[in-house]
């Protein structure tokens, strides 16, 4: 409480307060109550009207003109000034309260209580509609959470910025467990785990969805407070349920011990937390689930095992997205053809869905039947793309086609705006580029390249999902590509291993579908198990 020291009589308004309880700190000026109440820790400043630097009303409107200190309740103060005009100006700079002298014991300390209870009062409500305001932002956030870790990650940051202090979160669902403990400005530690804390477990788990306290006294509380609890420390916890799946979680907020507004306002956050917490655990099942089913149409969409071919060592990858739960467009296909021939195809169709598998499987099995026709690999594109023209104009797609005659190494490779094979051989890792414009776009037919393999060639096709990232040029993604195969396609190494490398090279989690196919070629190895 800052009170302004101009005549002797301040001083025994100051005794009078500091009979009472309050600390009191004296200002000789209007600039130096400026000062003080600018610093902060203020909770009341009684101002005199009449001040030897400036009017107090001119005091009491920076007061309340600057938002840093506009909460502050000043109660003015004048033996001069006591007309009802002067109390009306007074009121008007701003003052909460005006007081005339002489003032007695009484009123003074009865007029200062009224404004601190009322001072409270408005911080409180001031502070509740701030919380509940960033409840809106927090509710956002944790719904956007796609993995176990990130939401447990994104719950405690956000539990932390609601109630400005410590916050820890200890989820389970499917199997795996979560944890992650965080405070207002804190780096939030992350702890992923294949086990289910017993805390967690159904013999334990608290049956109610109401907060309740816990004060630890260990890493696994006799409360039932699950390790990142820290020791010495009081918390409101609630226990969540999501209403889909088994997922489970508990949610703990550091407390004021013993300050029972603090407990009310901290309840109501973490109600609203717990609501969509559990929301959002049960849609992290549904999309488990639906990430499952959809997987398994994506795989009975592409070929199974590998045609064994003497001659060829193959081998395959797809790896779906992870930050998609649609079926993906990407293909591949490795067929045997008359007159030992061996076609490779792979390609992408544009964009993440039902429509785009569809389509998918449709190009896989079109190129297929041109190839078994007997067309080359520019021609079997051409028609192809009539296909994709009539049937779906509204989508575009990449492929890439090459038939290998096993007898004299010869390639006939066609591109439609794919990413161009590599080949790996006796002069290093190129790639082989094949104009050809984009499937579902007109235009001319698309140019082969026609060349001889020497024994021992390894080619590998990819889509873009394994060179593309976000925020980089795709010549970096194709040269990481290039490298790779460069290093790791050397006789030694069998193409399966060549294959697990190449997908490492897309990250974890892939944020695009990815399809590999490798084929090495060598007319010495004349068993597909290459003995």
């Amino acid at each position: 409480m800052v009170v302004d020291d101009v005549e002797p009589n301040r001083r025994v308004l100051a005794a009078w307060l500091a009979a009472a309880g309050y600390v009191v700190e004296e200002a000789a000026s209007g600039a130096e109550a400026l000062a003080r109440t600018a610093a902060g820790g203020v909770d009341l400043v009684l101002l005199d009207v009449d001040l030897p630097d400036r009017s107090g009303l001119e005091v009491c409107r920076a007061i309340k003109g600057d938002p840093a200190t506009a909460s502050v309740p000043v109660v003015e103060l004048s033996a001069t000034y006591v007309e009802a005009a002067h109390r009306s100006a007074g009121l008007r700079s701003g003052a909460d309260g005006y007081l005339t002298e002489p003032v007695t014991r009484e009123e003074l300390l009865a007029s200062v209580e009224a404004m601190l209870r009322y001072s409270a009062a408005r911080r409180r409500a001031e502070r509740l509609a701030a919380r509940l305001e960033r409840l809106n932002v927090a509710t956002l956030e944790i719904s956007r959470a796609e993995r176990l870790g990130e939401l447990v990650a994104a719950c405690a940051e956000q539990s932390a910025a609601v109630v400005g202090g410590r916050a820890v979160v200890v989820a389970a669902a499917d199997g795996q467990a979560a944890l992650a403990r965080t405070g207002l400005g804190e780096v939030t530690a992350v702890d992923e785990q294949p086990v289910v804390p017993a805390a967690l477990g159904a013999s334990r788990f608290p049956p109610s969805d109401e907060p309740y306290s816990v004060h630890t006294r260990h890493r696994l509380d006799r409360s039932g407070a699950p390790a990142g609890f820290e020791a010495g420390r009081s918390y409101r916890v609630v226990a969540v349920r999501a209403p889909r799946g088994d997922g489970r979680a508990v949610v703990g907020v550091e407390v004021a011990a013993g300050d029972a507004e603090e407990v009310r306002e901290a309840d109501l956050v973490l109600r609203q937390v717990a609501r969509a917490l559990g929301v959002a655990l049960g849609n992290l099942h549904a999309l488990r689930v639906e990430r499952s089913l959809v997987l398994k149409l994506q795989r009975s969409l592409l070929p199974g095992d590998l045609p064994a071919v003497a001659g060829l060592e193959l081998a395959a990858r797809y790896v779906a997205s992870a930050e998609h739960a649609e079926v993906g467009g990407d293909f591949f296909e490795v067929v045997e053809l008359p007159g030992g021939r061996v076609g490779v195809a792979i390609g992408d169709v544009q964009g993440h869905s039902l429509d785009a598998a569809a389509v998918m499987a449709g190009l896989r099995h079109w190129v297929l039947a041109y190839a078994l026709e007997g067309h080359r690999p520019a021609s079997v594109l051409t028609r192809v793309n009539r296909l994709l023209l009539r049937n779906h104009p509204e989508l575009i797609a990449t492929a890439c086609y090459g038939e290998l005659d096993l007898s004299t190494g010869r390639l006939v490779l066609a591109n439609a705006g794919h990413v161009p094979p590599i080949v790996s051989d006796g002069g290093g890792a190129r790639f082989l580029w094949a104009r050809g414009v984009l499937l579902g776009v007109e235009g001319p037919p698309a140019v082969e390249l026609d060349m001889v393999l020497a024994d021992g060639t390894t080619m590998v096709w990819v889509t873009d999902g394994l060179v593309e990232r976000r925020g980089e040029a795709l010549g970096a993604g194709l040269e990481r590509l290039r490298s790779a195969v460069a290093a790791g396609a050397g006789p030694e190494v069998r193409l399966e291993q060549l294959c697990d490398r190449l997908v490492r090279l897309a990250g974890a989690p892939t944020t695009d579908d990815v399809a590999i196919v490798a084929l090495r070629f060598d007319r010495r190895r004349q068993a597909p198990d290459g003995r």
